[in-house]
């Protein structure tokens, strides 16, 4: 075996082999690892968000059209649409950006559409979610959908498997990643998720309107009313993911205050109305700014697929430098020694 193929081995058992899988992601890293939570007075007693004592990595963009459309071919290749991972309302509502042609060759019967590939997904269900998910970490092209990370079921019941490379993230991952000011294992967090305790606007990305383009989003804002009102669906109010280059939080992320509210693997404590449902977190496009603070959060069911709901996703810190090291170092070796074991060979 050559060093290629010992480090690639290596890479892929680690399951840090993304440069060969057909969608690649921009990751923030996480770091900061056992920092205190951030503690907010609530209906119910004081609550408590953000604590994580892990490193890992969340994907900077919501998940796209385009990325979903690969997934959609890759696993429902004939367009036959068995575990309903196309929700009709894709193509058919103004805000969903997927065509579907079941009469299309196999393996293209689903396309974005024209324009809208970075956009973000949305019509999906927290199993959607999971099934896309399943399907990254069991190695896409050839990956299940049904597990590996997650055992899918009825979406009250699914746990991270333990080794797991991909998930979603969890209701604390999602808020670290948004809200924690990146400044080491600290409780400090701010109140939007742009880095700052003041209220973004809404302006045309990438937020050049708005006094302060590294504190906007895409969301209903009567300082930028545009002609619409928070529940127009006359047009398509998505704006590809990242489009507000300024507006990140201290991490990096994008458009966690905007654009479509978002999936997390955590349910609601019983103590909440919405107790055992699934969390999503984040404004939307037809939100208003003020409400993507730290409170924004809803249980939504698990089958639910709006114009308003998609995801991202998280997965395992990137190895260390040493490590990776260590292994080109490895393979070297094992080089070195078959070219000494052949040129014994070849002088007997």
């Amino acid at each position: 075996m050559n060093a290629a193929r010992i480090i690639l081995a290596a890479a892929f058992a680690l399951g840090y082999a993304t440069d060969a899988r057909a969608i690649a992601f921009s990751w923030a890293t996480i770091g900061n690892a056992g920092n205190p939570a951030d503690i907010i007075p609530g209906p119910f007693g004081l609550e408590f968000y953000g604590a994580v004592d892990h490193p890992y990595r969340i994907s900077q963009h919501e998940v796209t059209n385009a990325q979903y459309v690969e997934f959609l071919n890759s696993v429902d290749p004939s367009g036959a649409n068995v575990l309903e991972l196309y929700n009709a309302s894709m193509t058919t509502h103004i805000l969903g950006g997927i065509l579907h042609d079941a009469s299309a060759p196999v393996g293209s019967t689903y396309a974005a559409k024209s324009g809208r590939g970075q956009n973000p997904v949305n019509f999906v269900s927290l199993l959607d979610a999971m099934r896309f998910v399943n399907w990254l970490d069991n190695g896409q092209a050839s990956g299940g959908t049904e597990d590996g990370v997650y055992a899918v079921a009825d979406g009250s019941s699914e746990v991270r498997a333990p080794g797991a490379t991909y998930f979603l993230p969890t209701d604390d991952e999602w808020y670290k990643a948004a809200f924690h000011q990146n400044d080491g294992a600290t409780g400090n967090y701010w109140d939007y998720p742009t880095g700052t305790d003041v209220a973004p606007t809404d302006s045309d990305p990438p937020g050049t309107l708005a006094a302060d383009p590294s504190n906007t989003g895409n969301f209903f804002d009567e300082q930028y009313l545009q002609g619409y009102g928070p529940d127009d669906q006359s047009q398509n109010w998505l704006t590809d993911v990242g489009a507000y280059a300024l507006a990140t939080s201290p991490y990096g992320t994008f458009d966690q205050a905007g654009n479509v509210s978002e999936w997390t693997e955590s349910r609601a404590a019983s103590q909440f109305p919405s107790g055992g449902l699934p969390i999503v977190r984040g404004t939307r496009w037809n939100d208003l700014a003020g409400g993507s603070d730290v409170t924004r959060w809803g249980g939504v069911a698990p089958d639910v697929e709006a114009s308003t709901l998609g995801f991202r996703i998280a997965m395992t810190p990137e190895p260390p430098a040493m490590i990776l090291a260590c292994f080109v170092a490895i393979g070297l070796l094992a080089v070195a020694r078959g070219r000494r074991v052949n040129r014994g060979k070849a002088d007997a």
